[in-house]
């Protein structure tokens, strides 16, 4: 064959690729998000919505969100925002044109190494088209997963051209790619065991019959050191990150014998789906009562399959090649370290089948000779499974759709019909979305996020005794369940029992400070205590976290505008004794501690202003000294903070101004302890400005002090702040 009928020919797969990736898949740009997962990723994260900035890519490198550390997919997401807002079409394209890159990418590497353009185009169109993969396709929160495809198989081809001329750069290329591939998900943990497969077969750089067998492993190992390293590091950061947000079940959750026989039946499950894929879903629960016979049946499978593989190991390479690449890419997430409840999912097999679509084409082109019959056999297969991949393609069209198939693939499917409970609420039918919480409620009644939905829909419905039973279960079951925290304040706070509402709230914003809805409900109750200030600050601090979210601003400006209005307060307590008629200094005081401590500038130039005529003090011609001076006044006024905070009147704002005097007076007696005592009663009844209490220069003489780690301690709102 000419090189250019060669070009010709390549170009023709390439096109024809693309032409029937597109036949399947067309429809799935139209789709919207789903509910499981994507509000999370997407929808509701507000640090994608805000773009790139200097502050969101820090967060994707440090975050561990949903129990990922994935920081090049986050990126992508905000890339595609960036681009489209939160239009899903930008999402879905996005993920078809790397599912297509992929396809492409395969195609172009193993007819590298392999020199085989035919059976290289029929393992790339089984990959594009077979419907195992579509769940890594429309499901937008699976970018991850087609993302980092993209940058194992970049690796790979840099790597195959390192092997052929062993310039430095391909194998830097190699490793960098590995390290995004990483970065997009860590599933590729795998890829060094995988090149010493390669070296195997196709590139044969390991002979077994020469005699050097060992020899040349451990060269070969030796070569790939420093991809095993980025391999240990990233397990080591997944299971952190994983076992720190509870996504990693013990034993005592799922014992080692229910594992075993997971692991083994999943393997032959797999198989079966890749020959017969006639029923996949989005989720397949973890069972822990497999039949013994099916665990045994898969185990014989797997045993034969591996027996001929090594028993053709030097004249059919491609077998052992292909069965221990798909073997050994799924042990990340094939369930000895059990992560979430699932038993297998579609979406795990997505690099995985490469190794079987490559045993099963080259293994039929070497029993049937005949390329016509060998034509009609991969077109009738490929017509096959691309009608399959037309009709699941369309149940992805909507949540409803999903979900429904998942319950119908196996009705012990709690994930399944929460989903579909979400489905009928966001319809408004909460009845029907009460029957399918209470059923998924029946299949995992240990989940404190089906009881926390059977509260939120008997709220709906009025019965708000009822929901906030549930909510209590919820936490009793999960205390880090954010949502379930903020809505059994929600609950309190309609009962107007303001102080049990705010700690809830502040628990949920410990558990989850991403999330917004705390914050508000927190500011609210905030200024129905009558703390507009320490409202403002709340909403401030959510605003940063979500700026374009318009009930926070509007929540914001609504808590400023009180916070300023403080003035018309103050009549309201002149009848109070403390206060003396003629005393203008003392009202002009009560106005300037409710102000925030950031804006001591101006307080400071507010008393100077009241205090010059007594003390002869001009302002304009002020120096230094006399500014302390004046201020020396102000400490002197600790007797108006004391009984302001005795009094119960803006007591977080009062207690704070009392520790930050005593604070300055540190060393005289029992200053500090008073200062510590000030201090912790301000926290305890709502002074919120934490960042003031870790930078103000009056605390700067008790942050020196021992005693001021343990006074922390003794402070859970502040968990985290030290």
């Amino acid at each position: 064959m000419t090189r250019n009928k060669q070009q010709i020919i390549i170009s023709g797969i390439v096109l024809f690729l693309g032409i029937s990736i597109f036949a399947c898949y067309g429809k799935v740009p139209g789709y919207g998000f789903i509910d499981l997962d994507d509000p999370f990723f997407i929808t509701n994260n507000y640090n994608i919505q805000k773009g790139f900035t200097l502050e969101t890519i820090d967060w994707a490198l440090t975050t561990g969100l949903r129990c990922n550390w994935m920081p090049v997919t986050w990126l992508s997401f905000m890339l595609d925002y960036s681009i489209g807002g939160l239009d899903p079409f930008v999402f879905h394209l996005d993920n078809l044109i790397l599912h297509f890159l992929n396809s492409i990418l395969l195609f172009l590497i193993l007819f590298k190494m392999t020199g085989s353009i035919w059976k290289s185009a029929a393992v790339s169109f089984l990959f594009a088209l077979h419907p195992i993969n579509i769940e890594s396709v429309a499901w937008i929160t699976e970018r991850k997963n087609t993302l980092s495809t993209f940058f194992w198989f970049l690796s790979i081809g840099a790597y195959v051209y390192y092997a052929e001329n062993f310039k430095r750069i391909w194998y830097l290329l190699s490793l960098f790619f590995f390290i995004l591939g990483l970065a997009s998900k860590s599933m590729l943990v795998t890829l060094p065991f995988v090149l010493l497969l390669l070296d195997f077969w196709p590139l044969g750089r390991i002979n077994p019959g020469d005699g050097k067998l060992f020899k040349s492993l451990a060269d070969l190992a030796m070569e790939k050191i420093p991809f095993f390293i980025f391999t240990f590091l990233s397990c080591v950061a997944t299971y952190w990150v994983q076992k720190t947000c509870g996504a990693v079940s013990g034993l005592d959750v799922i014992s080692l014998p229910a594992r075993l026989s997971n692991v083994i039946t999943a393997y032959a499950t797999y198989l079966r789906k890749a020959l017969l894929p006639y029923d996949l879903a989005i989720i397949y629960p973890f069972s822990h009562e497999i039949p013994l016979y099916l665990s045994l049946l898969s185990l014989m499978l797997l045993l034969v399959i591996t027996g001929a593989a090594l028993y053709y190991a030097k004249t059919k390479k491609y077998l052992i090649t292909g069965w221990l690449l798909y073997l050994g890419t799924l042990v990340p997430v094939i369930g000895l370290v059990q992560v979430g409840h699932q038993s297998m999912a579609d979406r795990y097999a997505y690099i995985p089948m490469t190794g079987i679509f490559i045993m099963v084409v080259f293994g039929v082109a070497d029993i049937i000779k005949k390329k016509a019959v060998l034509a009609v056999v991969f077109t009738l297969a490929m017509a096959l499974y691309s009608s399959a991949t037309l009709y699941y393609v369309g149940i992805w069209k909507s949540s409803t759709s999903i979900f429904t198939q998942a319950a119908k693939v196996n009705e012990n499917n709690p994930v399944a019909y929460i989903n579909l409970g979400y489905g009928m609420a966001a319809k408004g039918d909460w009845e029907k979305a009460l029957e399918y919480y209470e059923k998924a409620l029946f299949y995992s009644p240990k989940s404190d996020i089906i009881t926390l939905n059977i509260g939120v829909a008997h709220s709906a419905t009025g019965d708000m005794d009822k929901a906030g039973e549930y909510y209590k279960k919820a936490i009793e079951l999960n205390p880090k369940n954010a949502t379930a925290l903020n809505n059994m304040g929600n609950y309190l706070l309609a009962k107007s029992e303001l102080k049990k509402a705010a700690h809830h709230y502040v628990r949920a914003i410990q558990a989850e400070p991403e999330y917004i809805d705390p914050h508000i409900n927190y500011g609210v109750t905030l200024l129905r205590m009558g703390k507009p200030g320490s409202a403002a600050v709340i909403y401030s601090n959510g605003l940063k976290i979500a700026p374009g979210d318009p009930r926070l601003s509007g929540a914001y400006r609504f808590a400023v505008h009180s916070y300023k209005s403080i003035e018309d307060e103050v009549e309201k307590f002149k009848n109070l004794l403390l206060f003396k008629a003629d005393d203008k200094g003392i009202l002009k005081t009560l106005q300037a501690l409710t102000a925030s401590k950031k804006r001591l500038t101006a307080i400071q130039n507010r008393y100077c202003k009241e205090l010059s005529t007594q003390q002869g003090f001009d302002l304009k011609t002020s120096t230094p000294e006399k500014i302390k001076e004046v201020l020396k006044i102000y400490a002197e006024k600790i007797n108006i903070f004391i009984d302001l905070e005795s009094t119960g009147l803006y007591k977080g704002h009062a207690g704070f101004h009392v520790s930050c005097i005593m604070a300055g007076k540190a060393g005289e007696g029992s200053s500090y302890k008073k200062a510590f005592k000030y201090l912790e009663n301000a926290i305890n009844n709502g002074f919120s400005d934490f960042d003031l209490i870790m930078e103000d220069n009056d605390l700067t003489k008790i942050r020196q002090h021992p005693e001021y780690s343990r006074f922390f301690e003794k402070l859970p709102v502040l968990e985290g702040k030290k």
